[in-house]
């Protein structure tokens, strides 16, 4: 009875994130900057979309690079949006992202610092 309810809410769950999915590729391909060209000189909301083509559609340029998908830039297209111009330095981006590296610290700092790294000991040993 709870596995059956569980598996409900699973495909539940899988059919709001498909449809998601398809909203957003519906919205993407409504912004004529998104849109890519296609080897007959063809432009629209599907052009760009094969290796083939001269300018690949915004979603498809990003996808290019391993490890993102489709999906993947397309979620980072709705973030971000399709124009750099609000973010002045490619710093300013990773800043807005997040992923900039931080110092935080509480307390204060006790003990000789970091510790040695690795090739440090190994050339020790190997003096020896």
């Amino acid at each position: 009875m709870i596995a059956q309810a569980l598996l409900s809410q699973i495909a539940f769950l899988d059919q709001q994130i498909s449809q998601m999915v398809h909203q957003a590729i519906a919205a993407l391909a409504e912004v004529r900057e998104s849109w890519g060209v296609d080897a007959t000189g063809d432009t629209g909301p599907q052009a760009g979309t094969s290796p083939d083509s001269p300018i690949l559609a915004a979603a498809h340029r990003p996808a290019e690079i391993p490890g993102i998908s489709v999906w993947l830039a397309i979620v980072i297209i709705a973030e971000i949006g399709l124009t750099m111009a609000v973010f002045p330095t490619p710093a300013h981006l990773v800043s807005w992202m997040g992923l900039c590296r931080s110092a935080s610290q509480s307390g204060t700092r006790r003990g000789k610092g970091h510790p040695p790294c690795l090739a440090a000991v190994r050339a020790r040993q190997m003096e020896r």
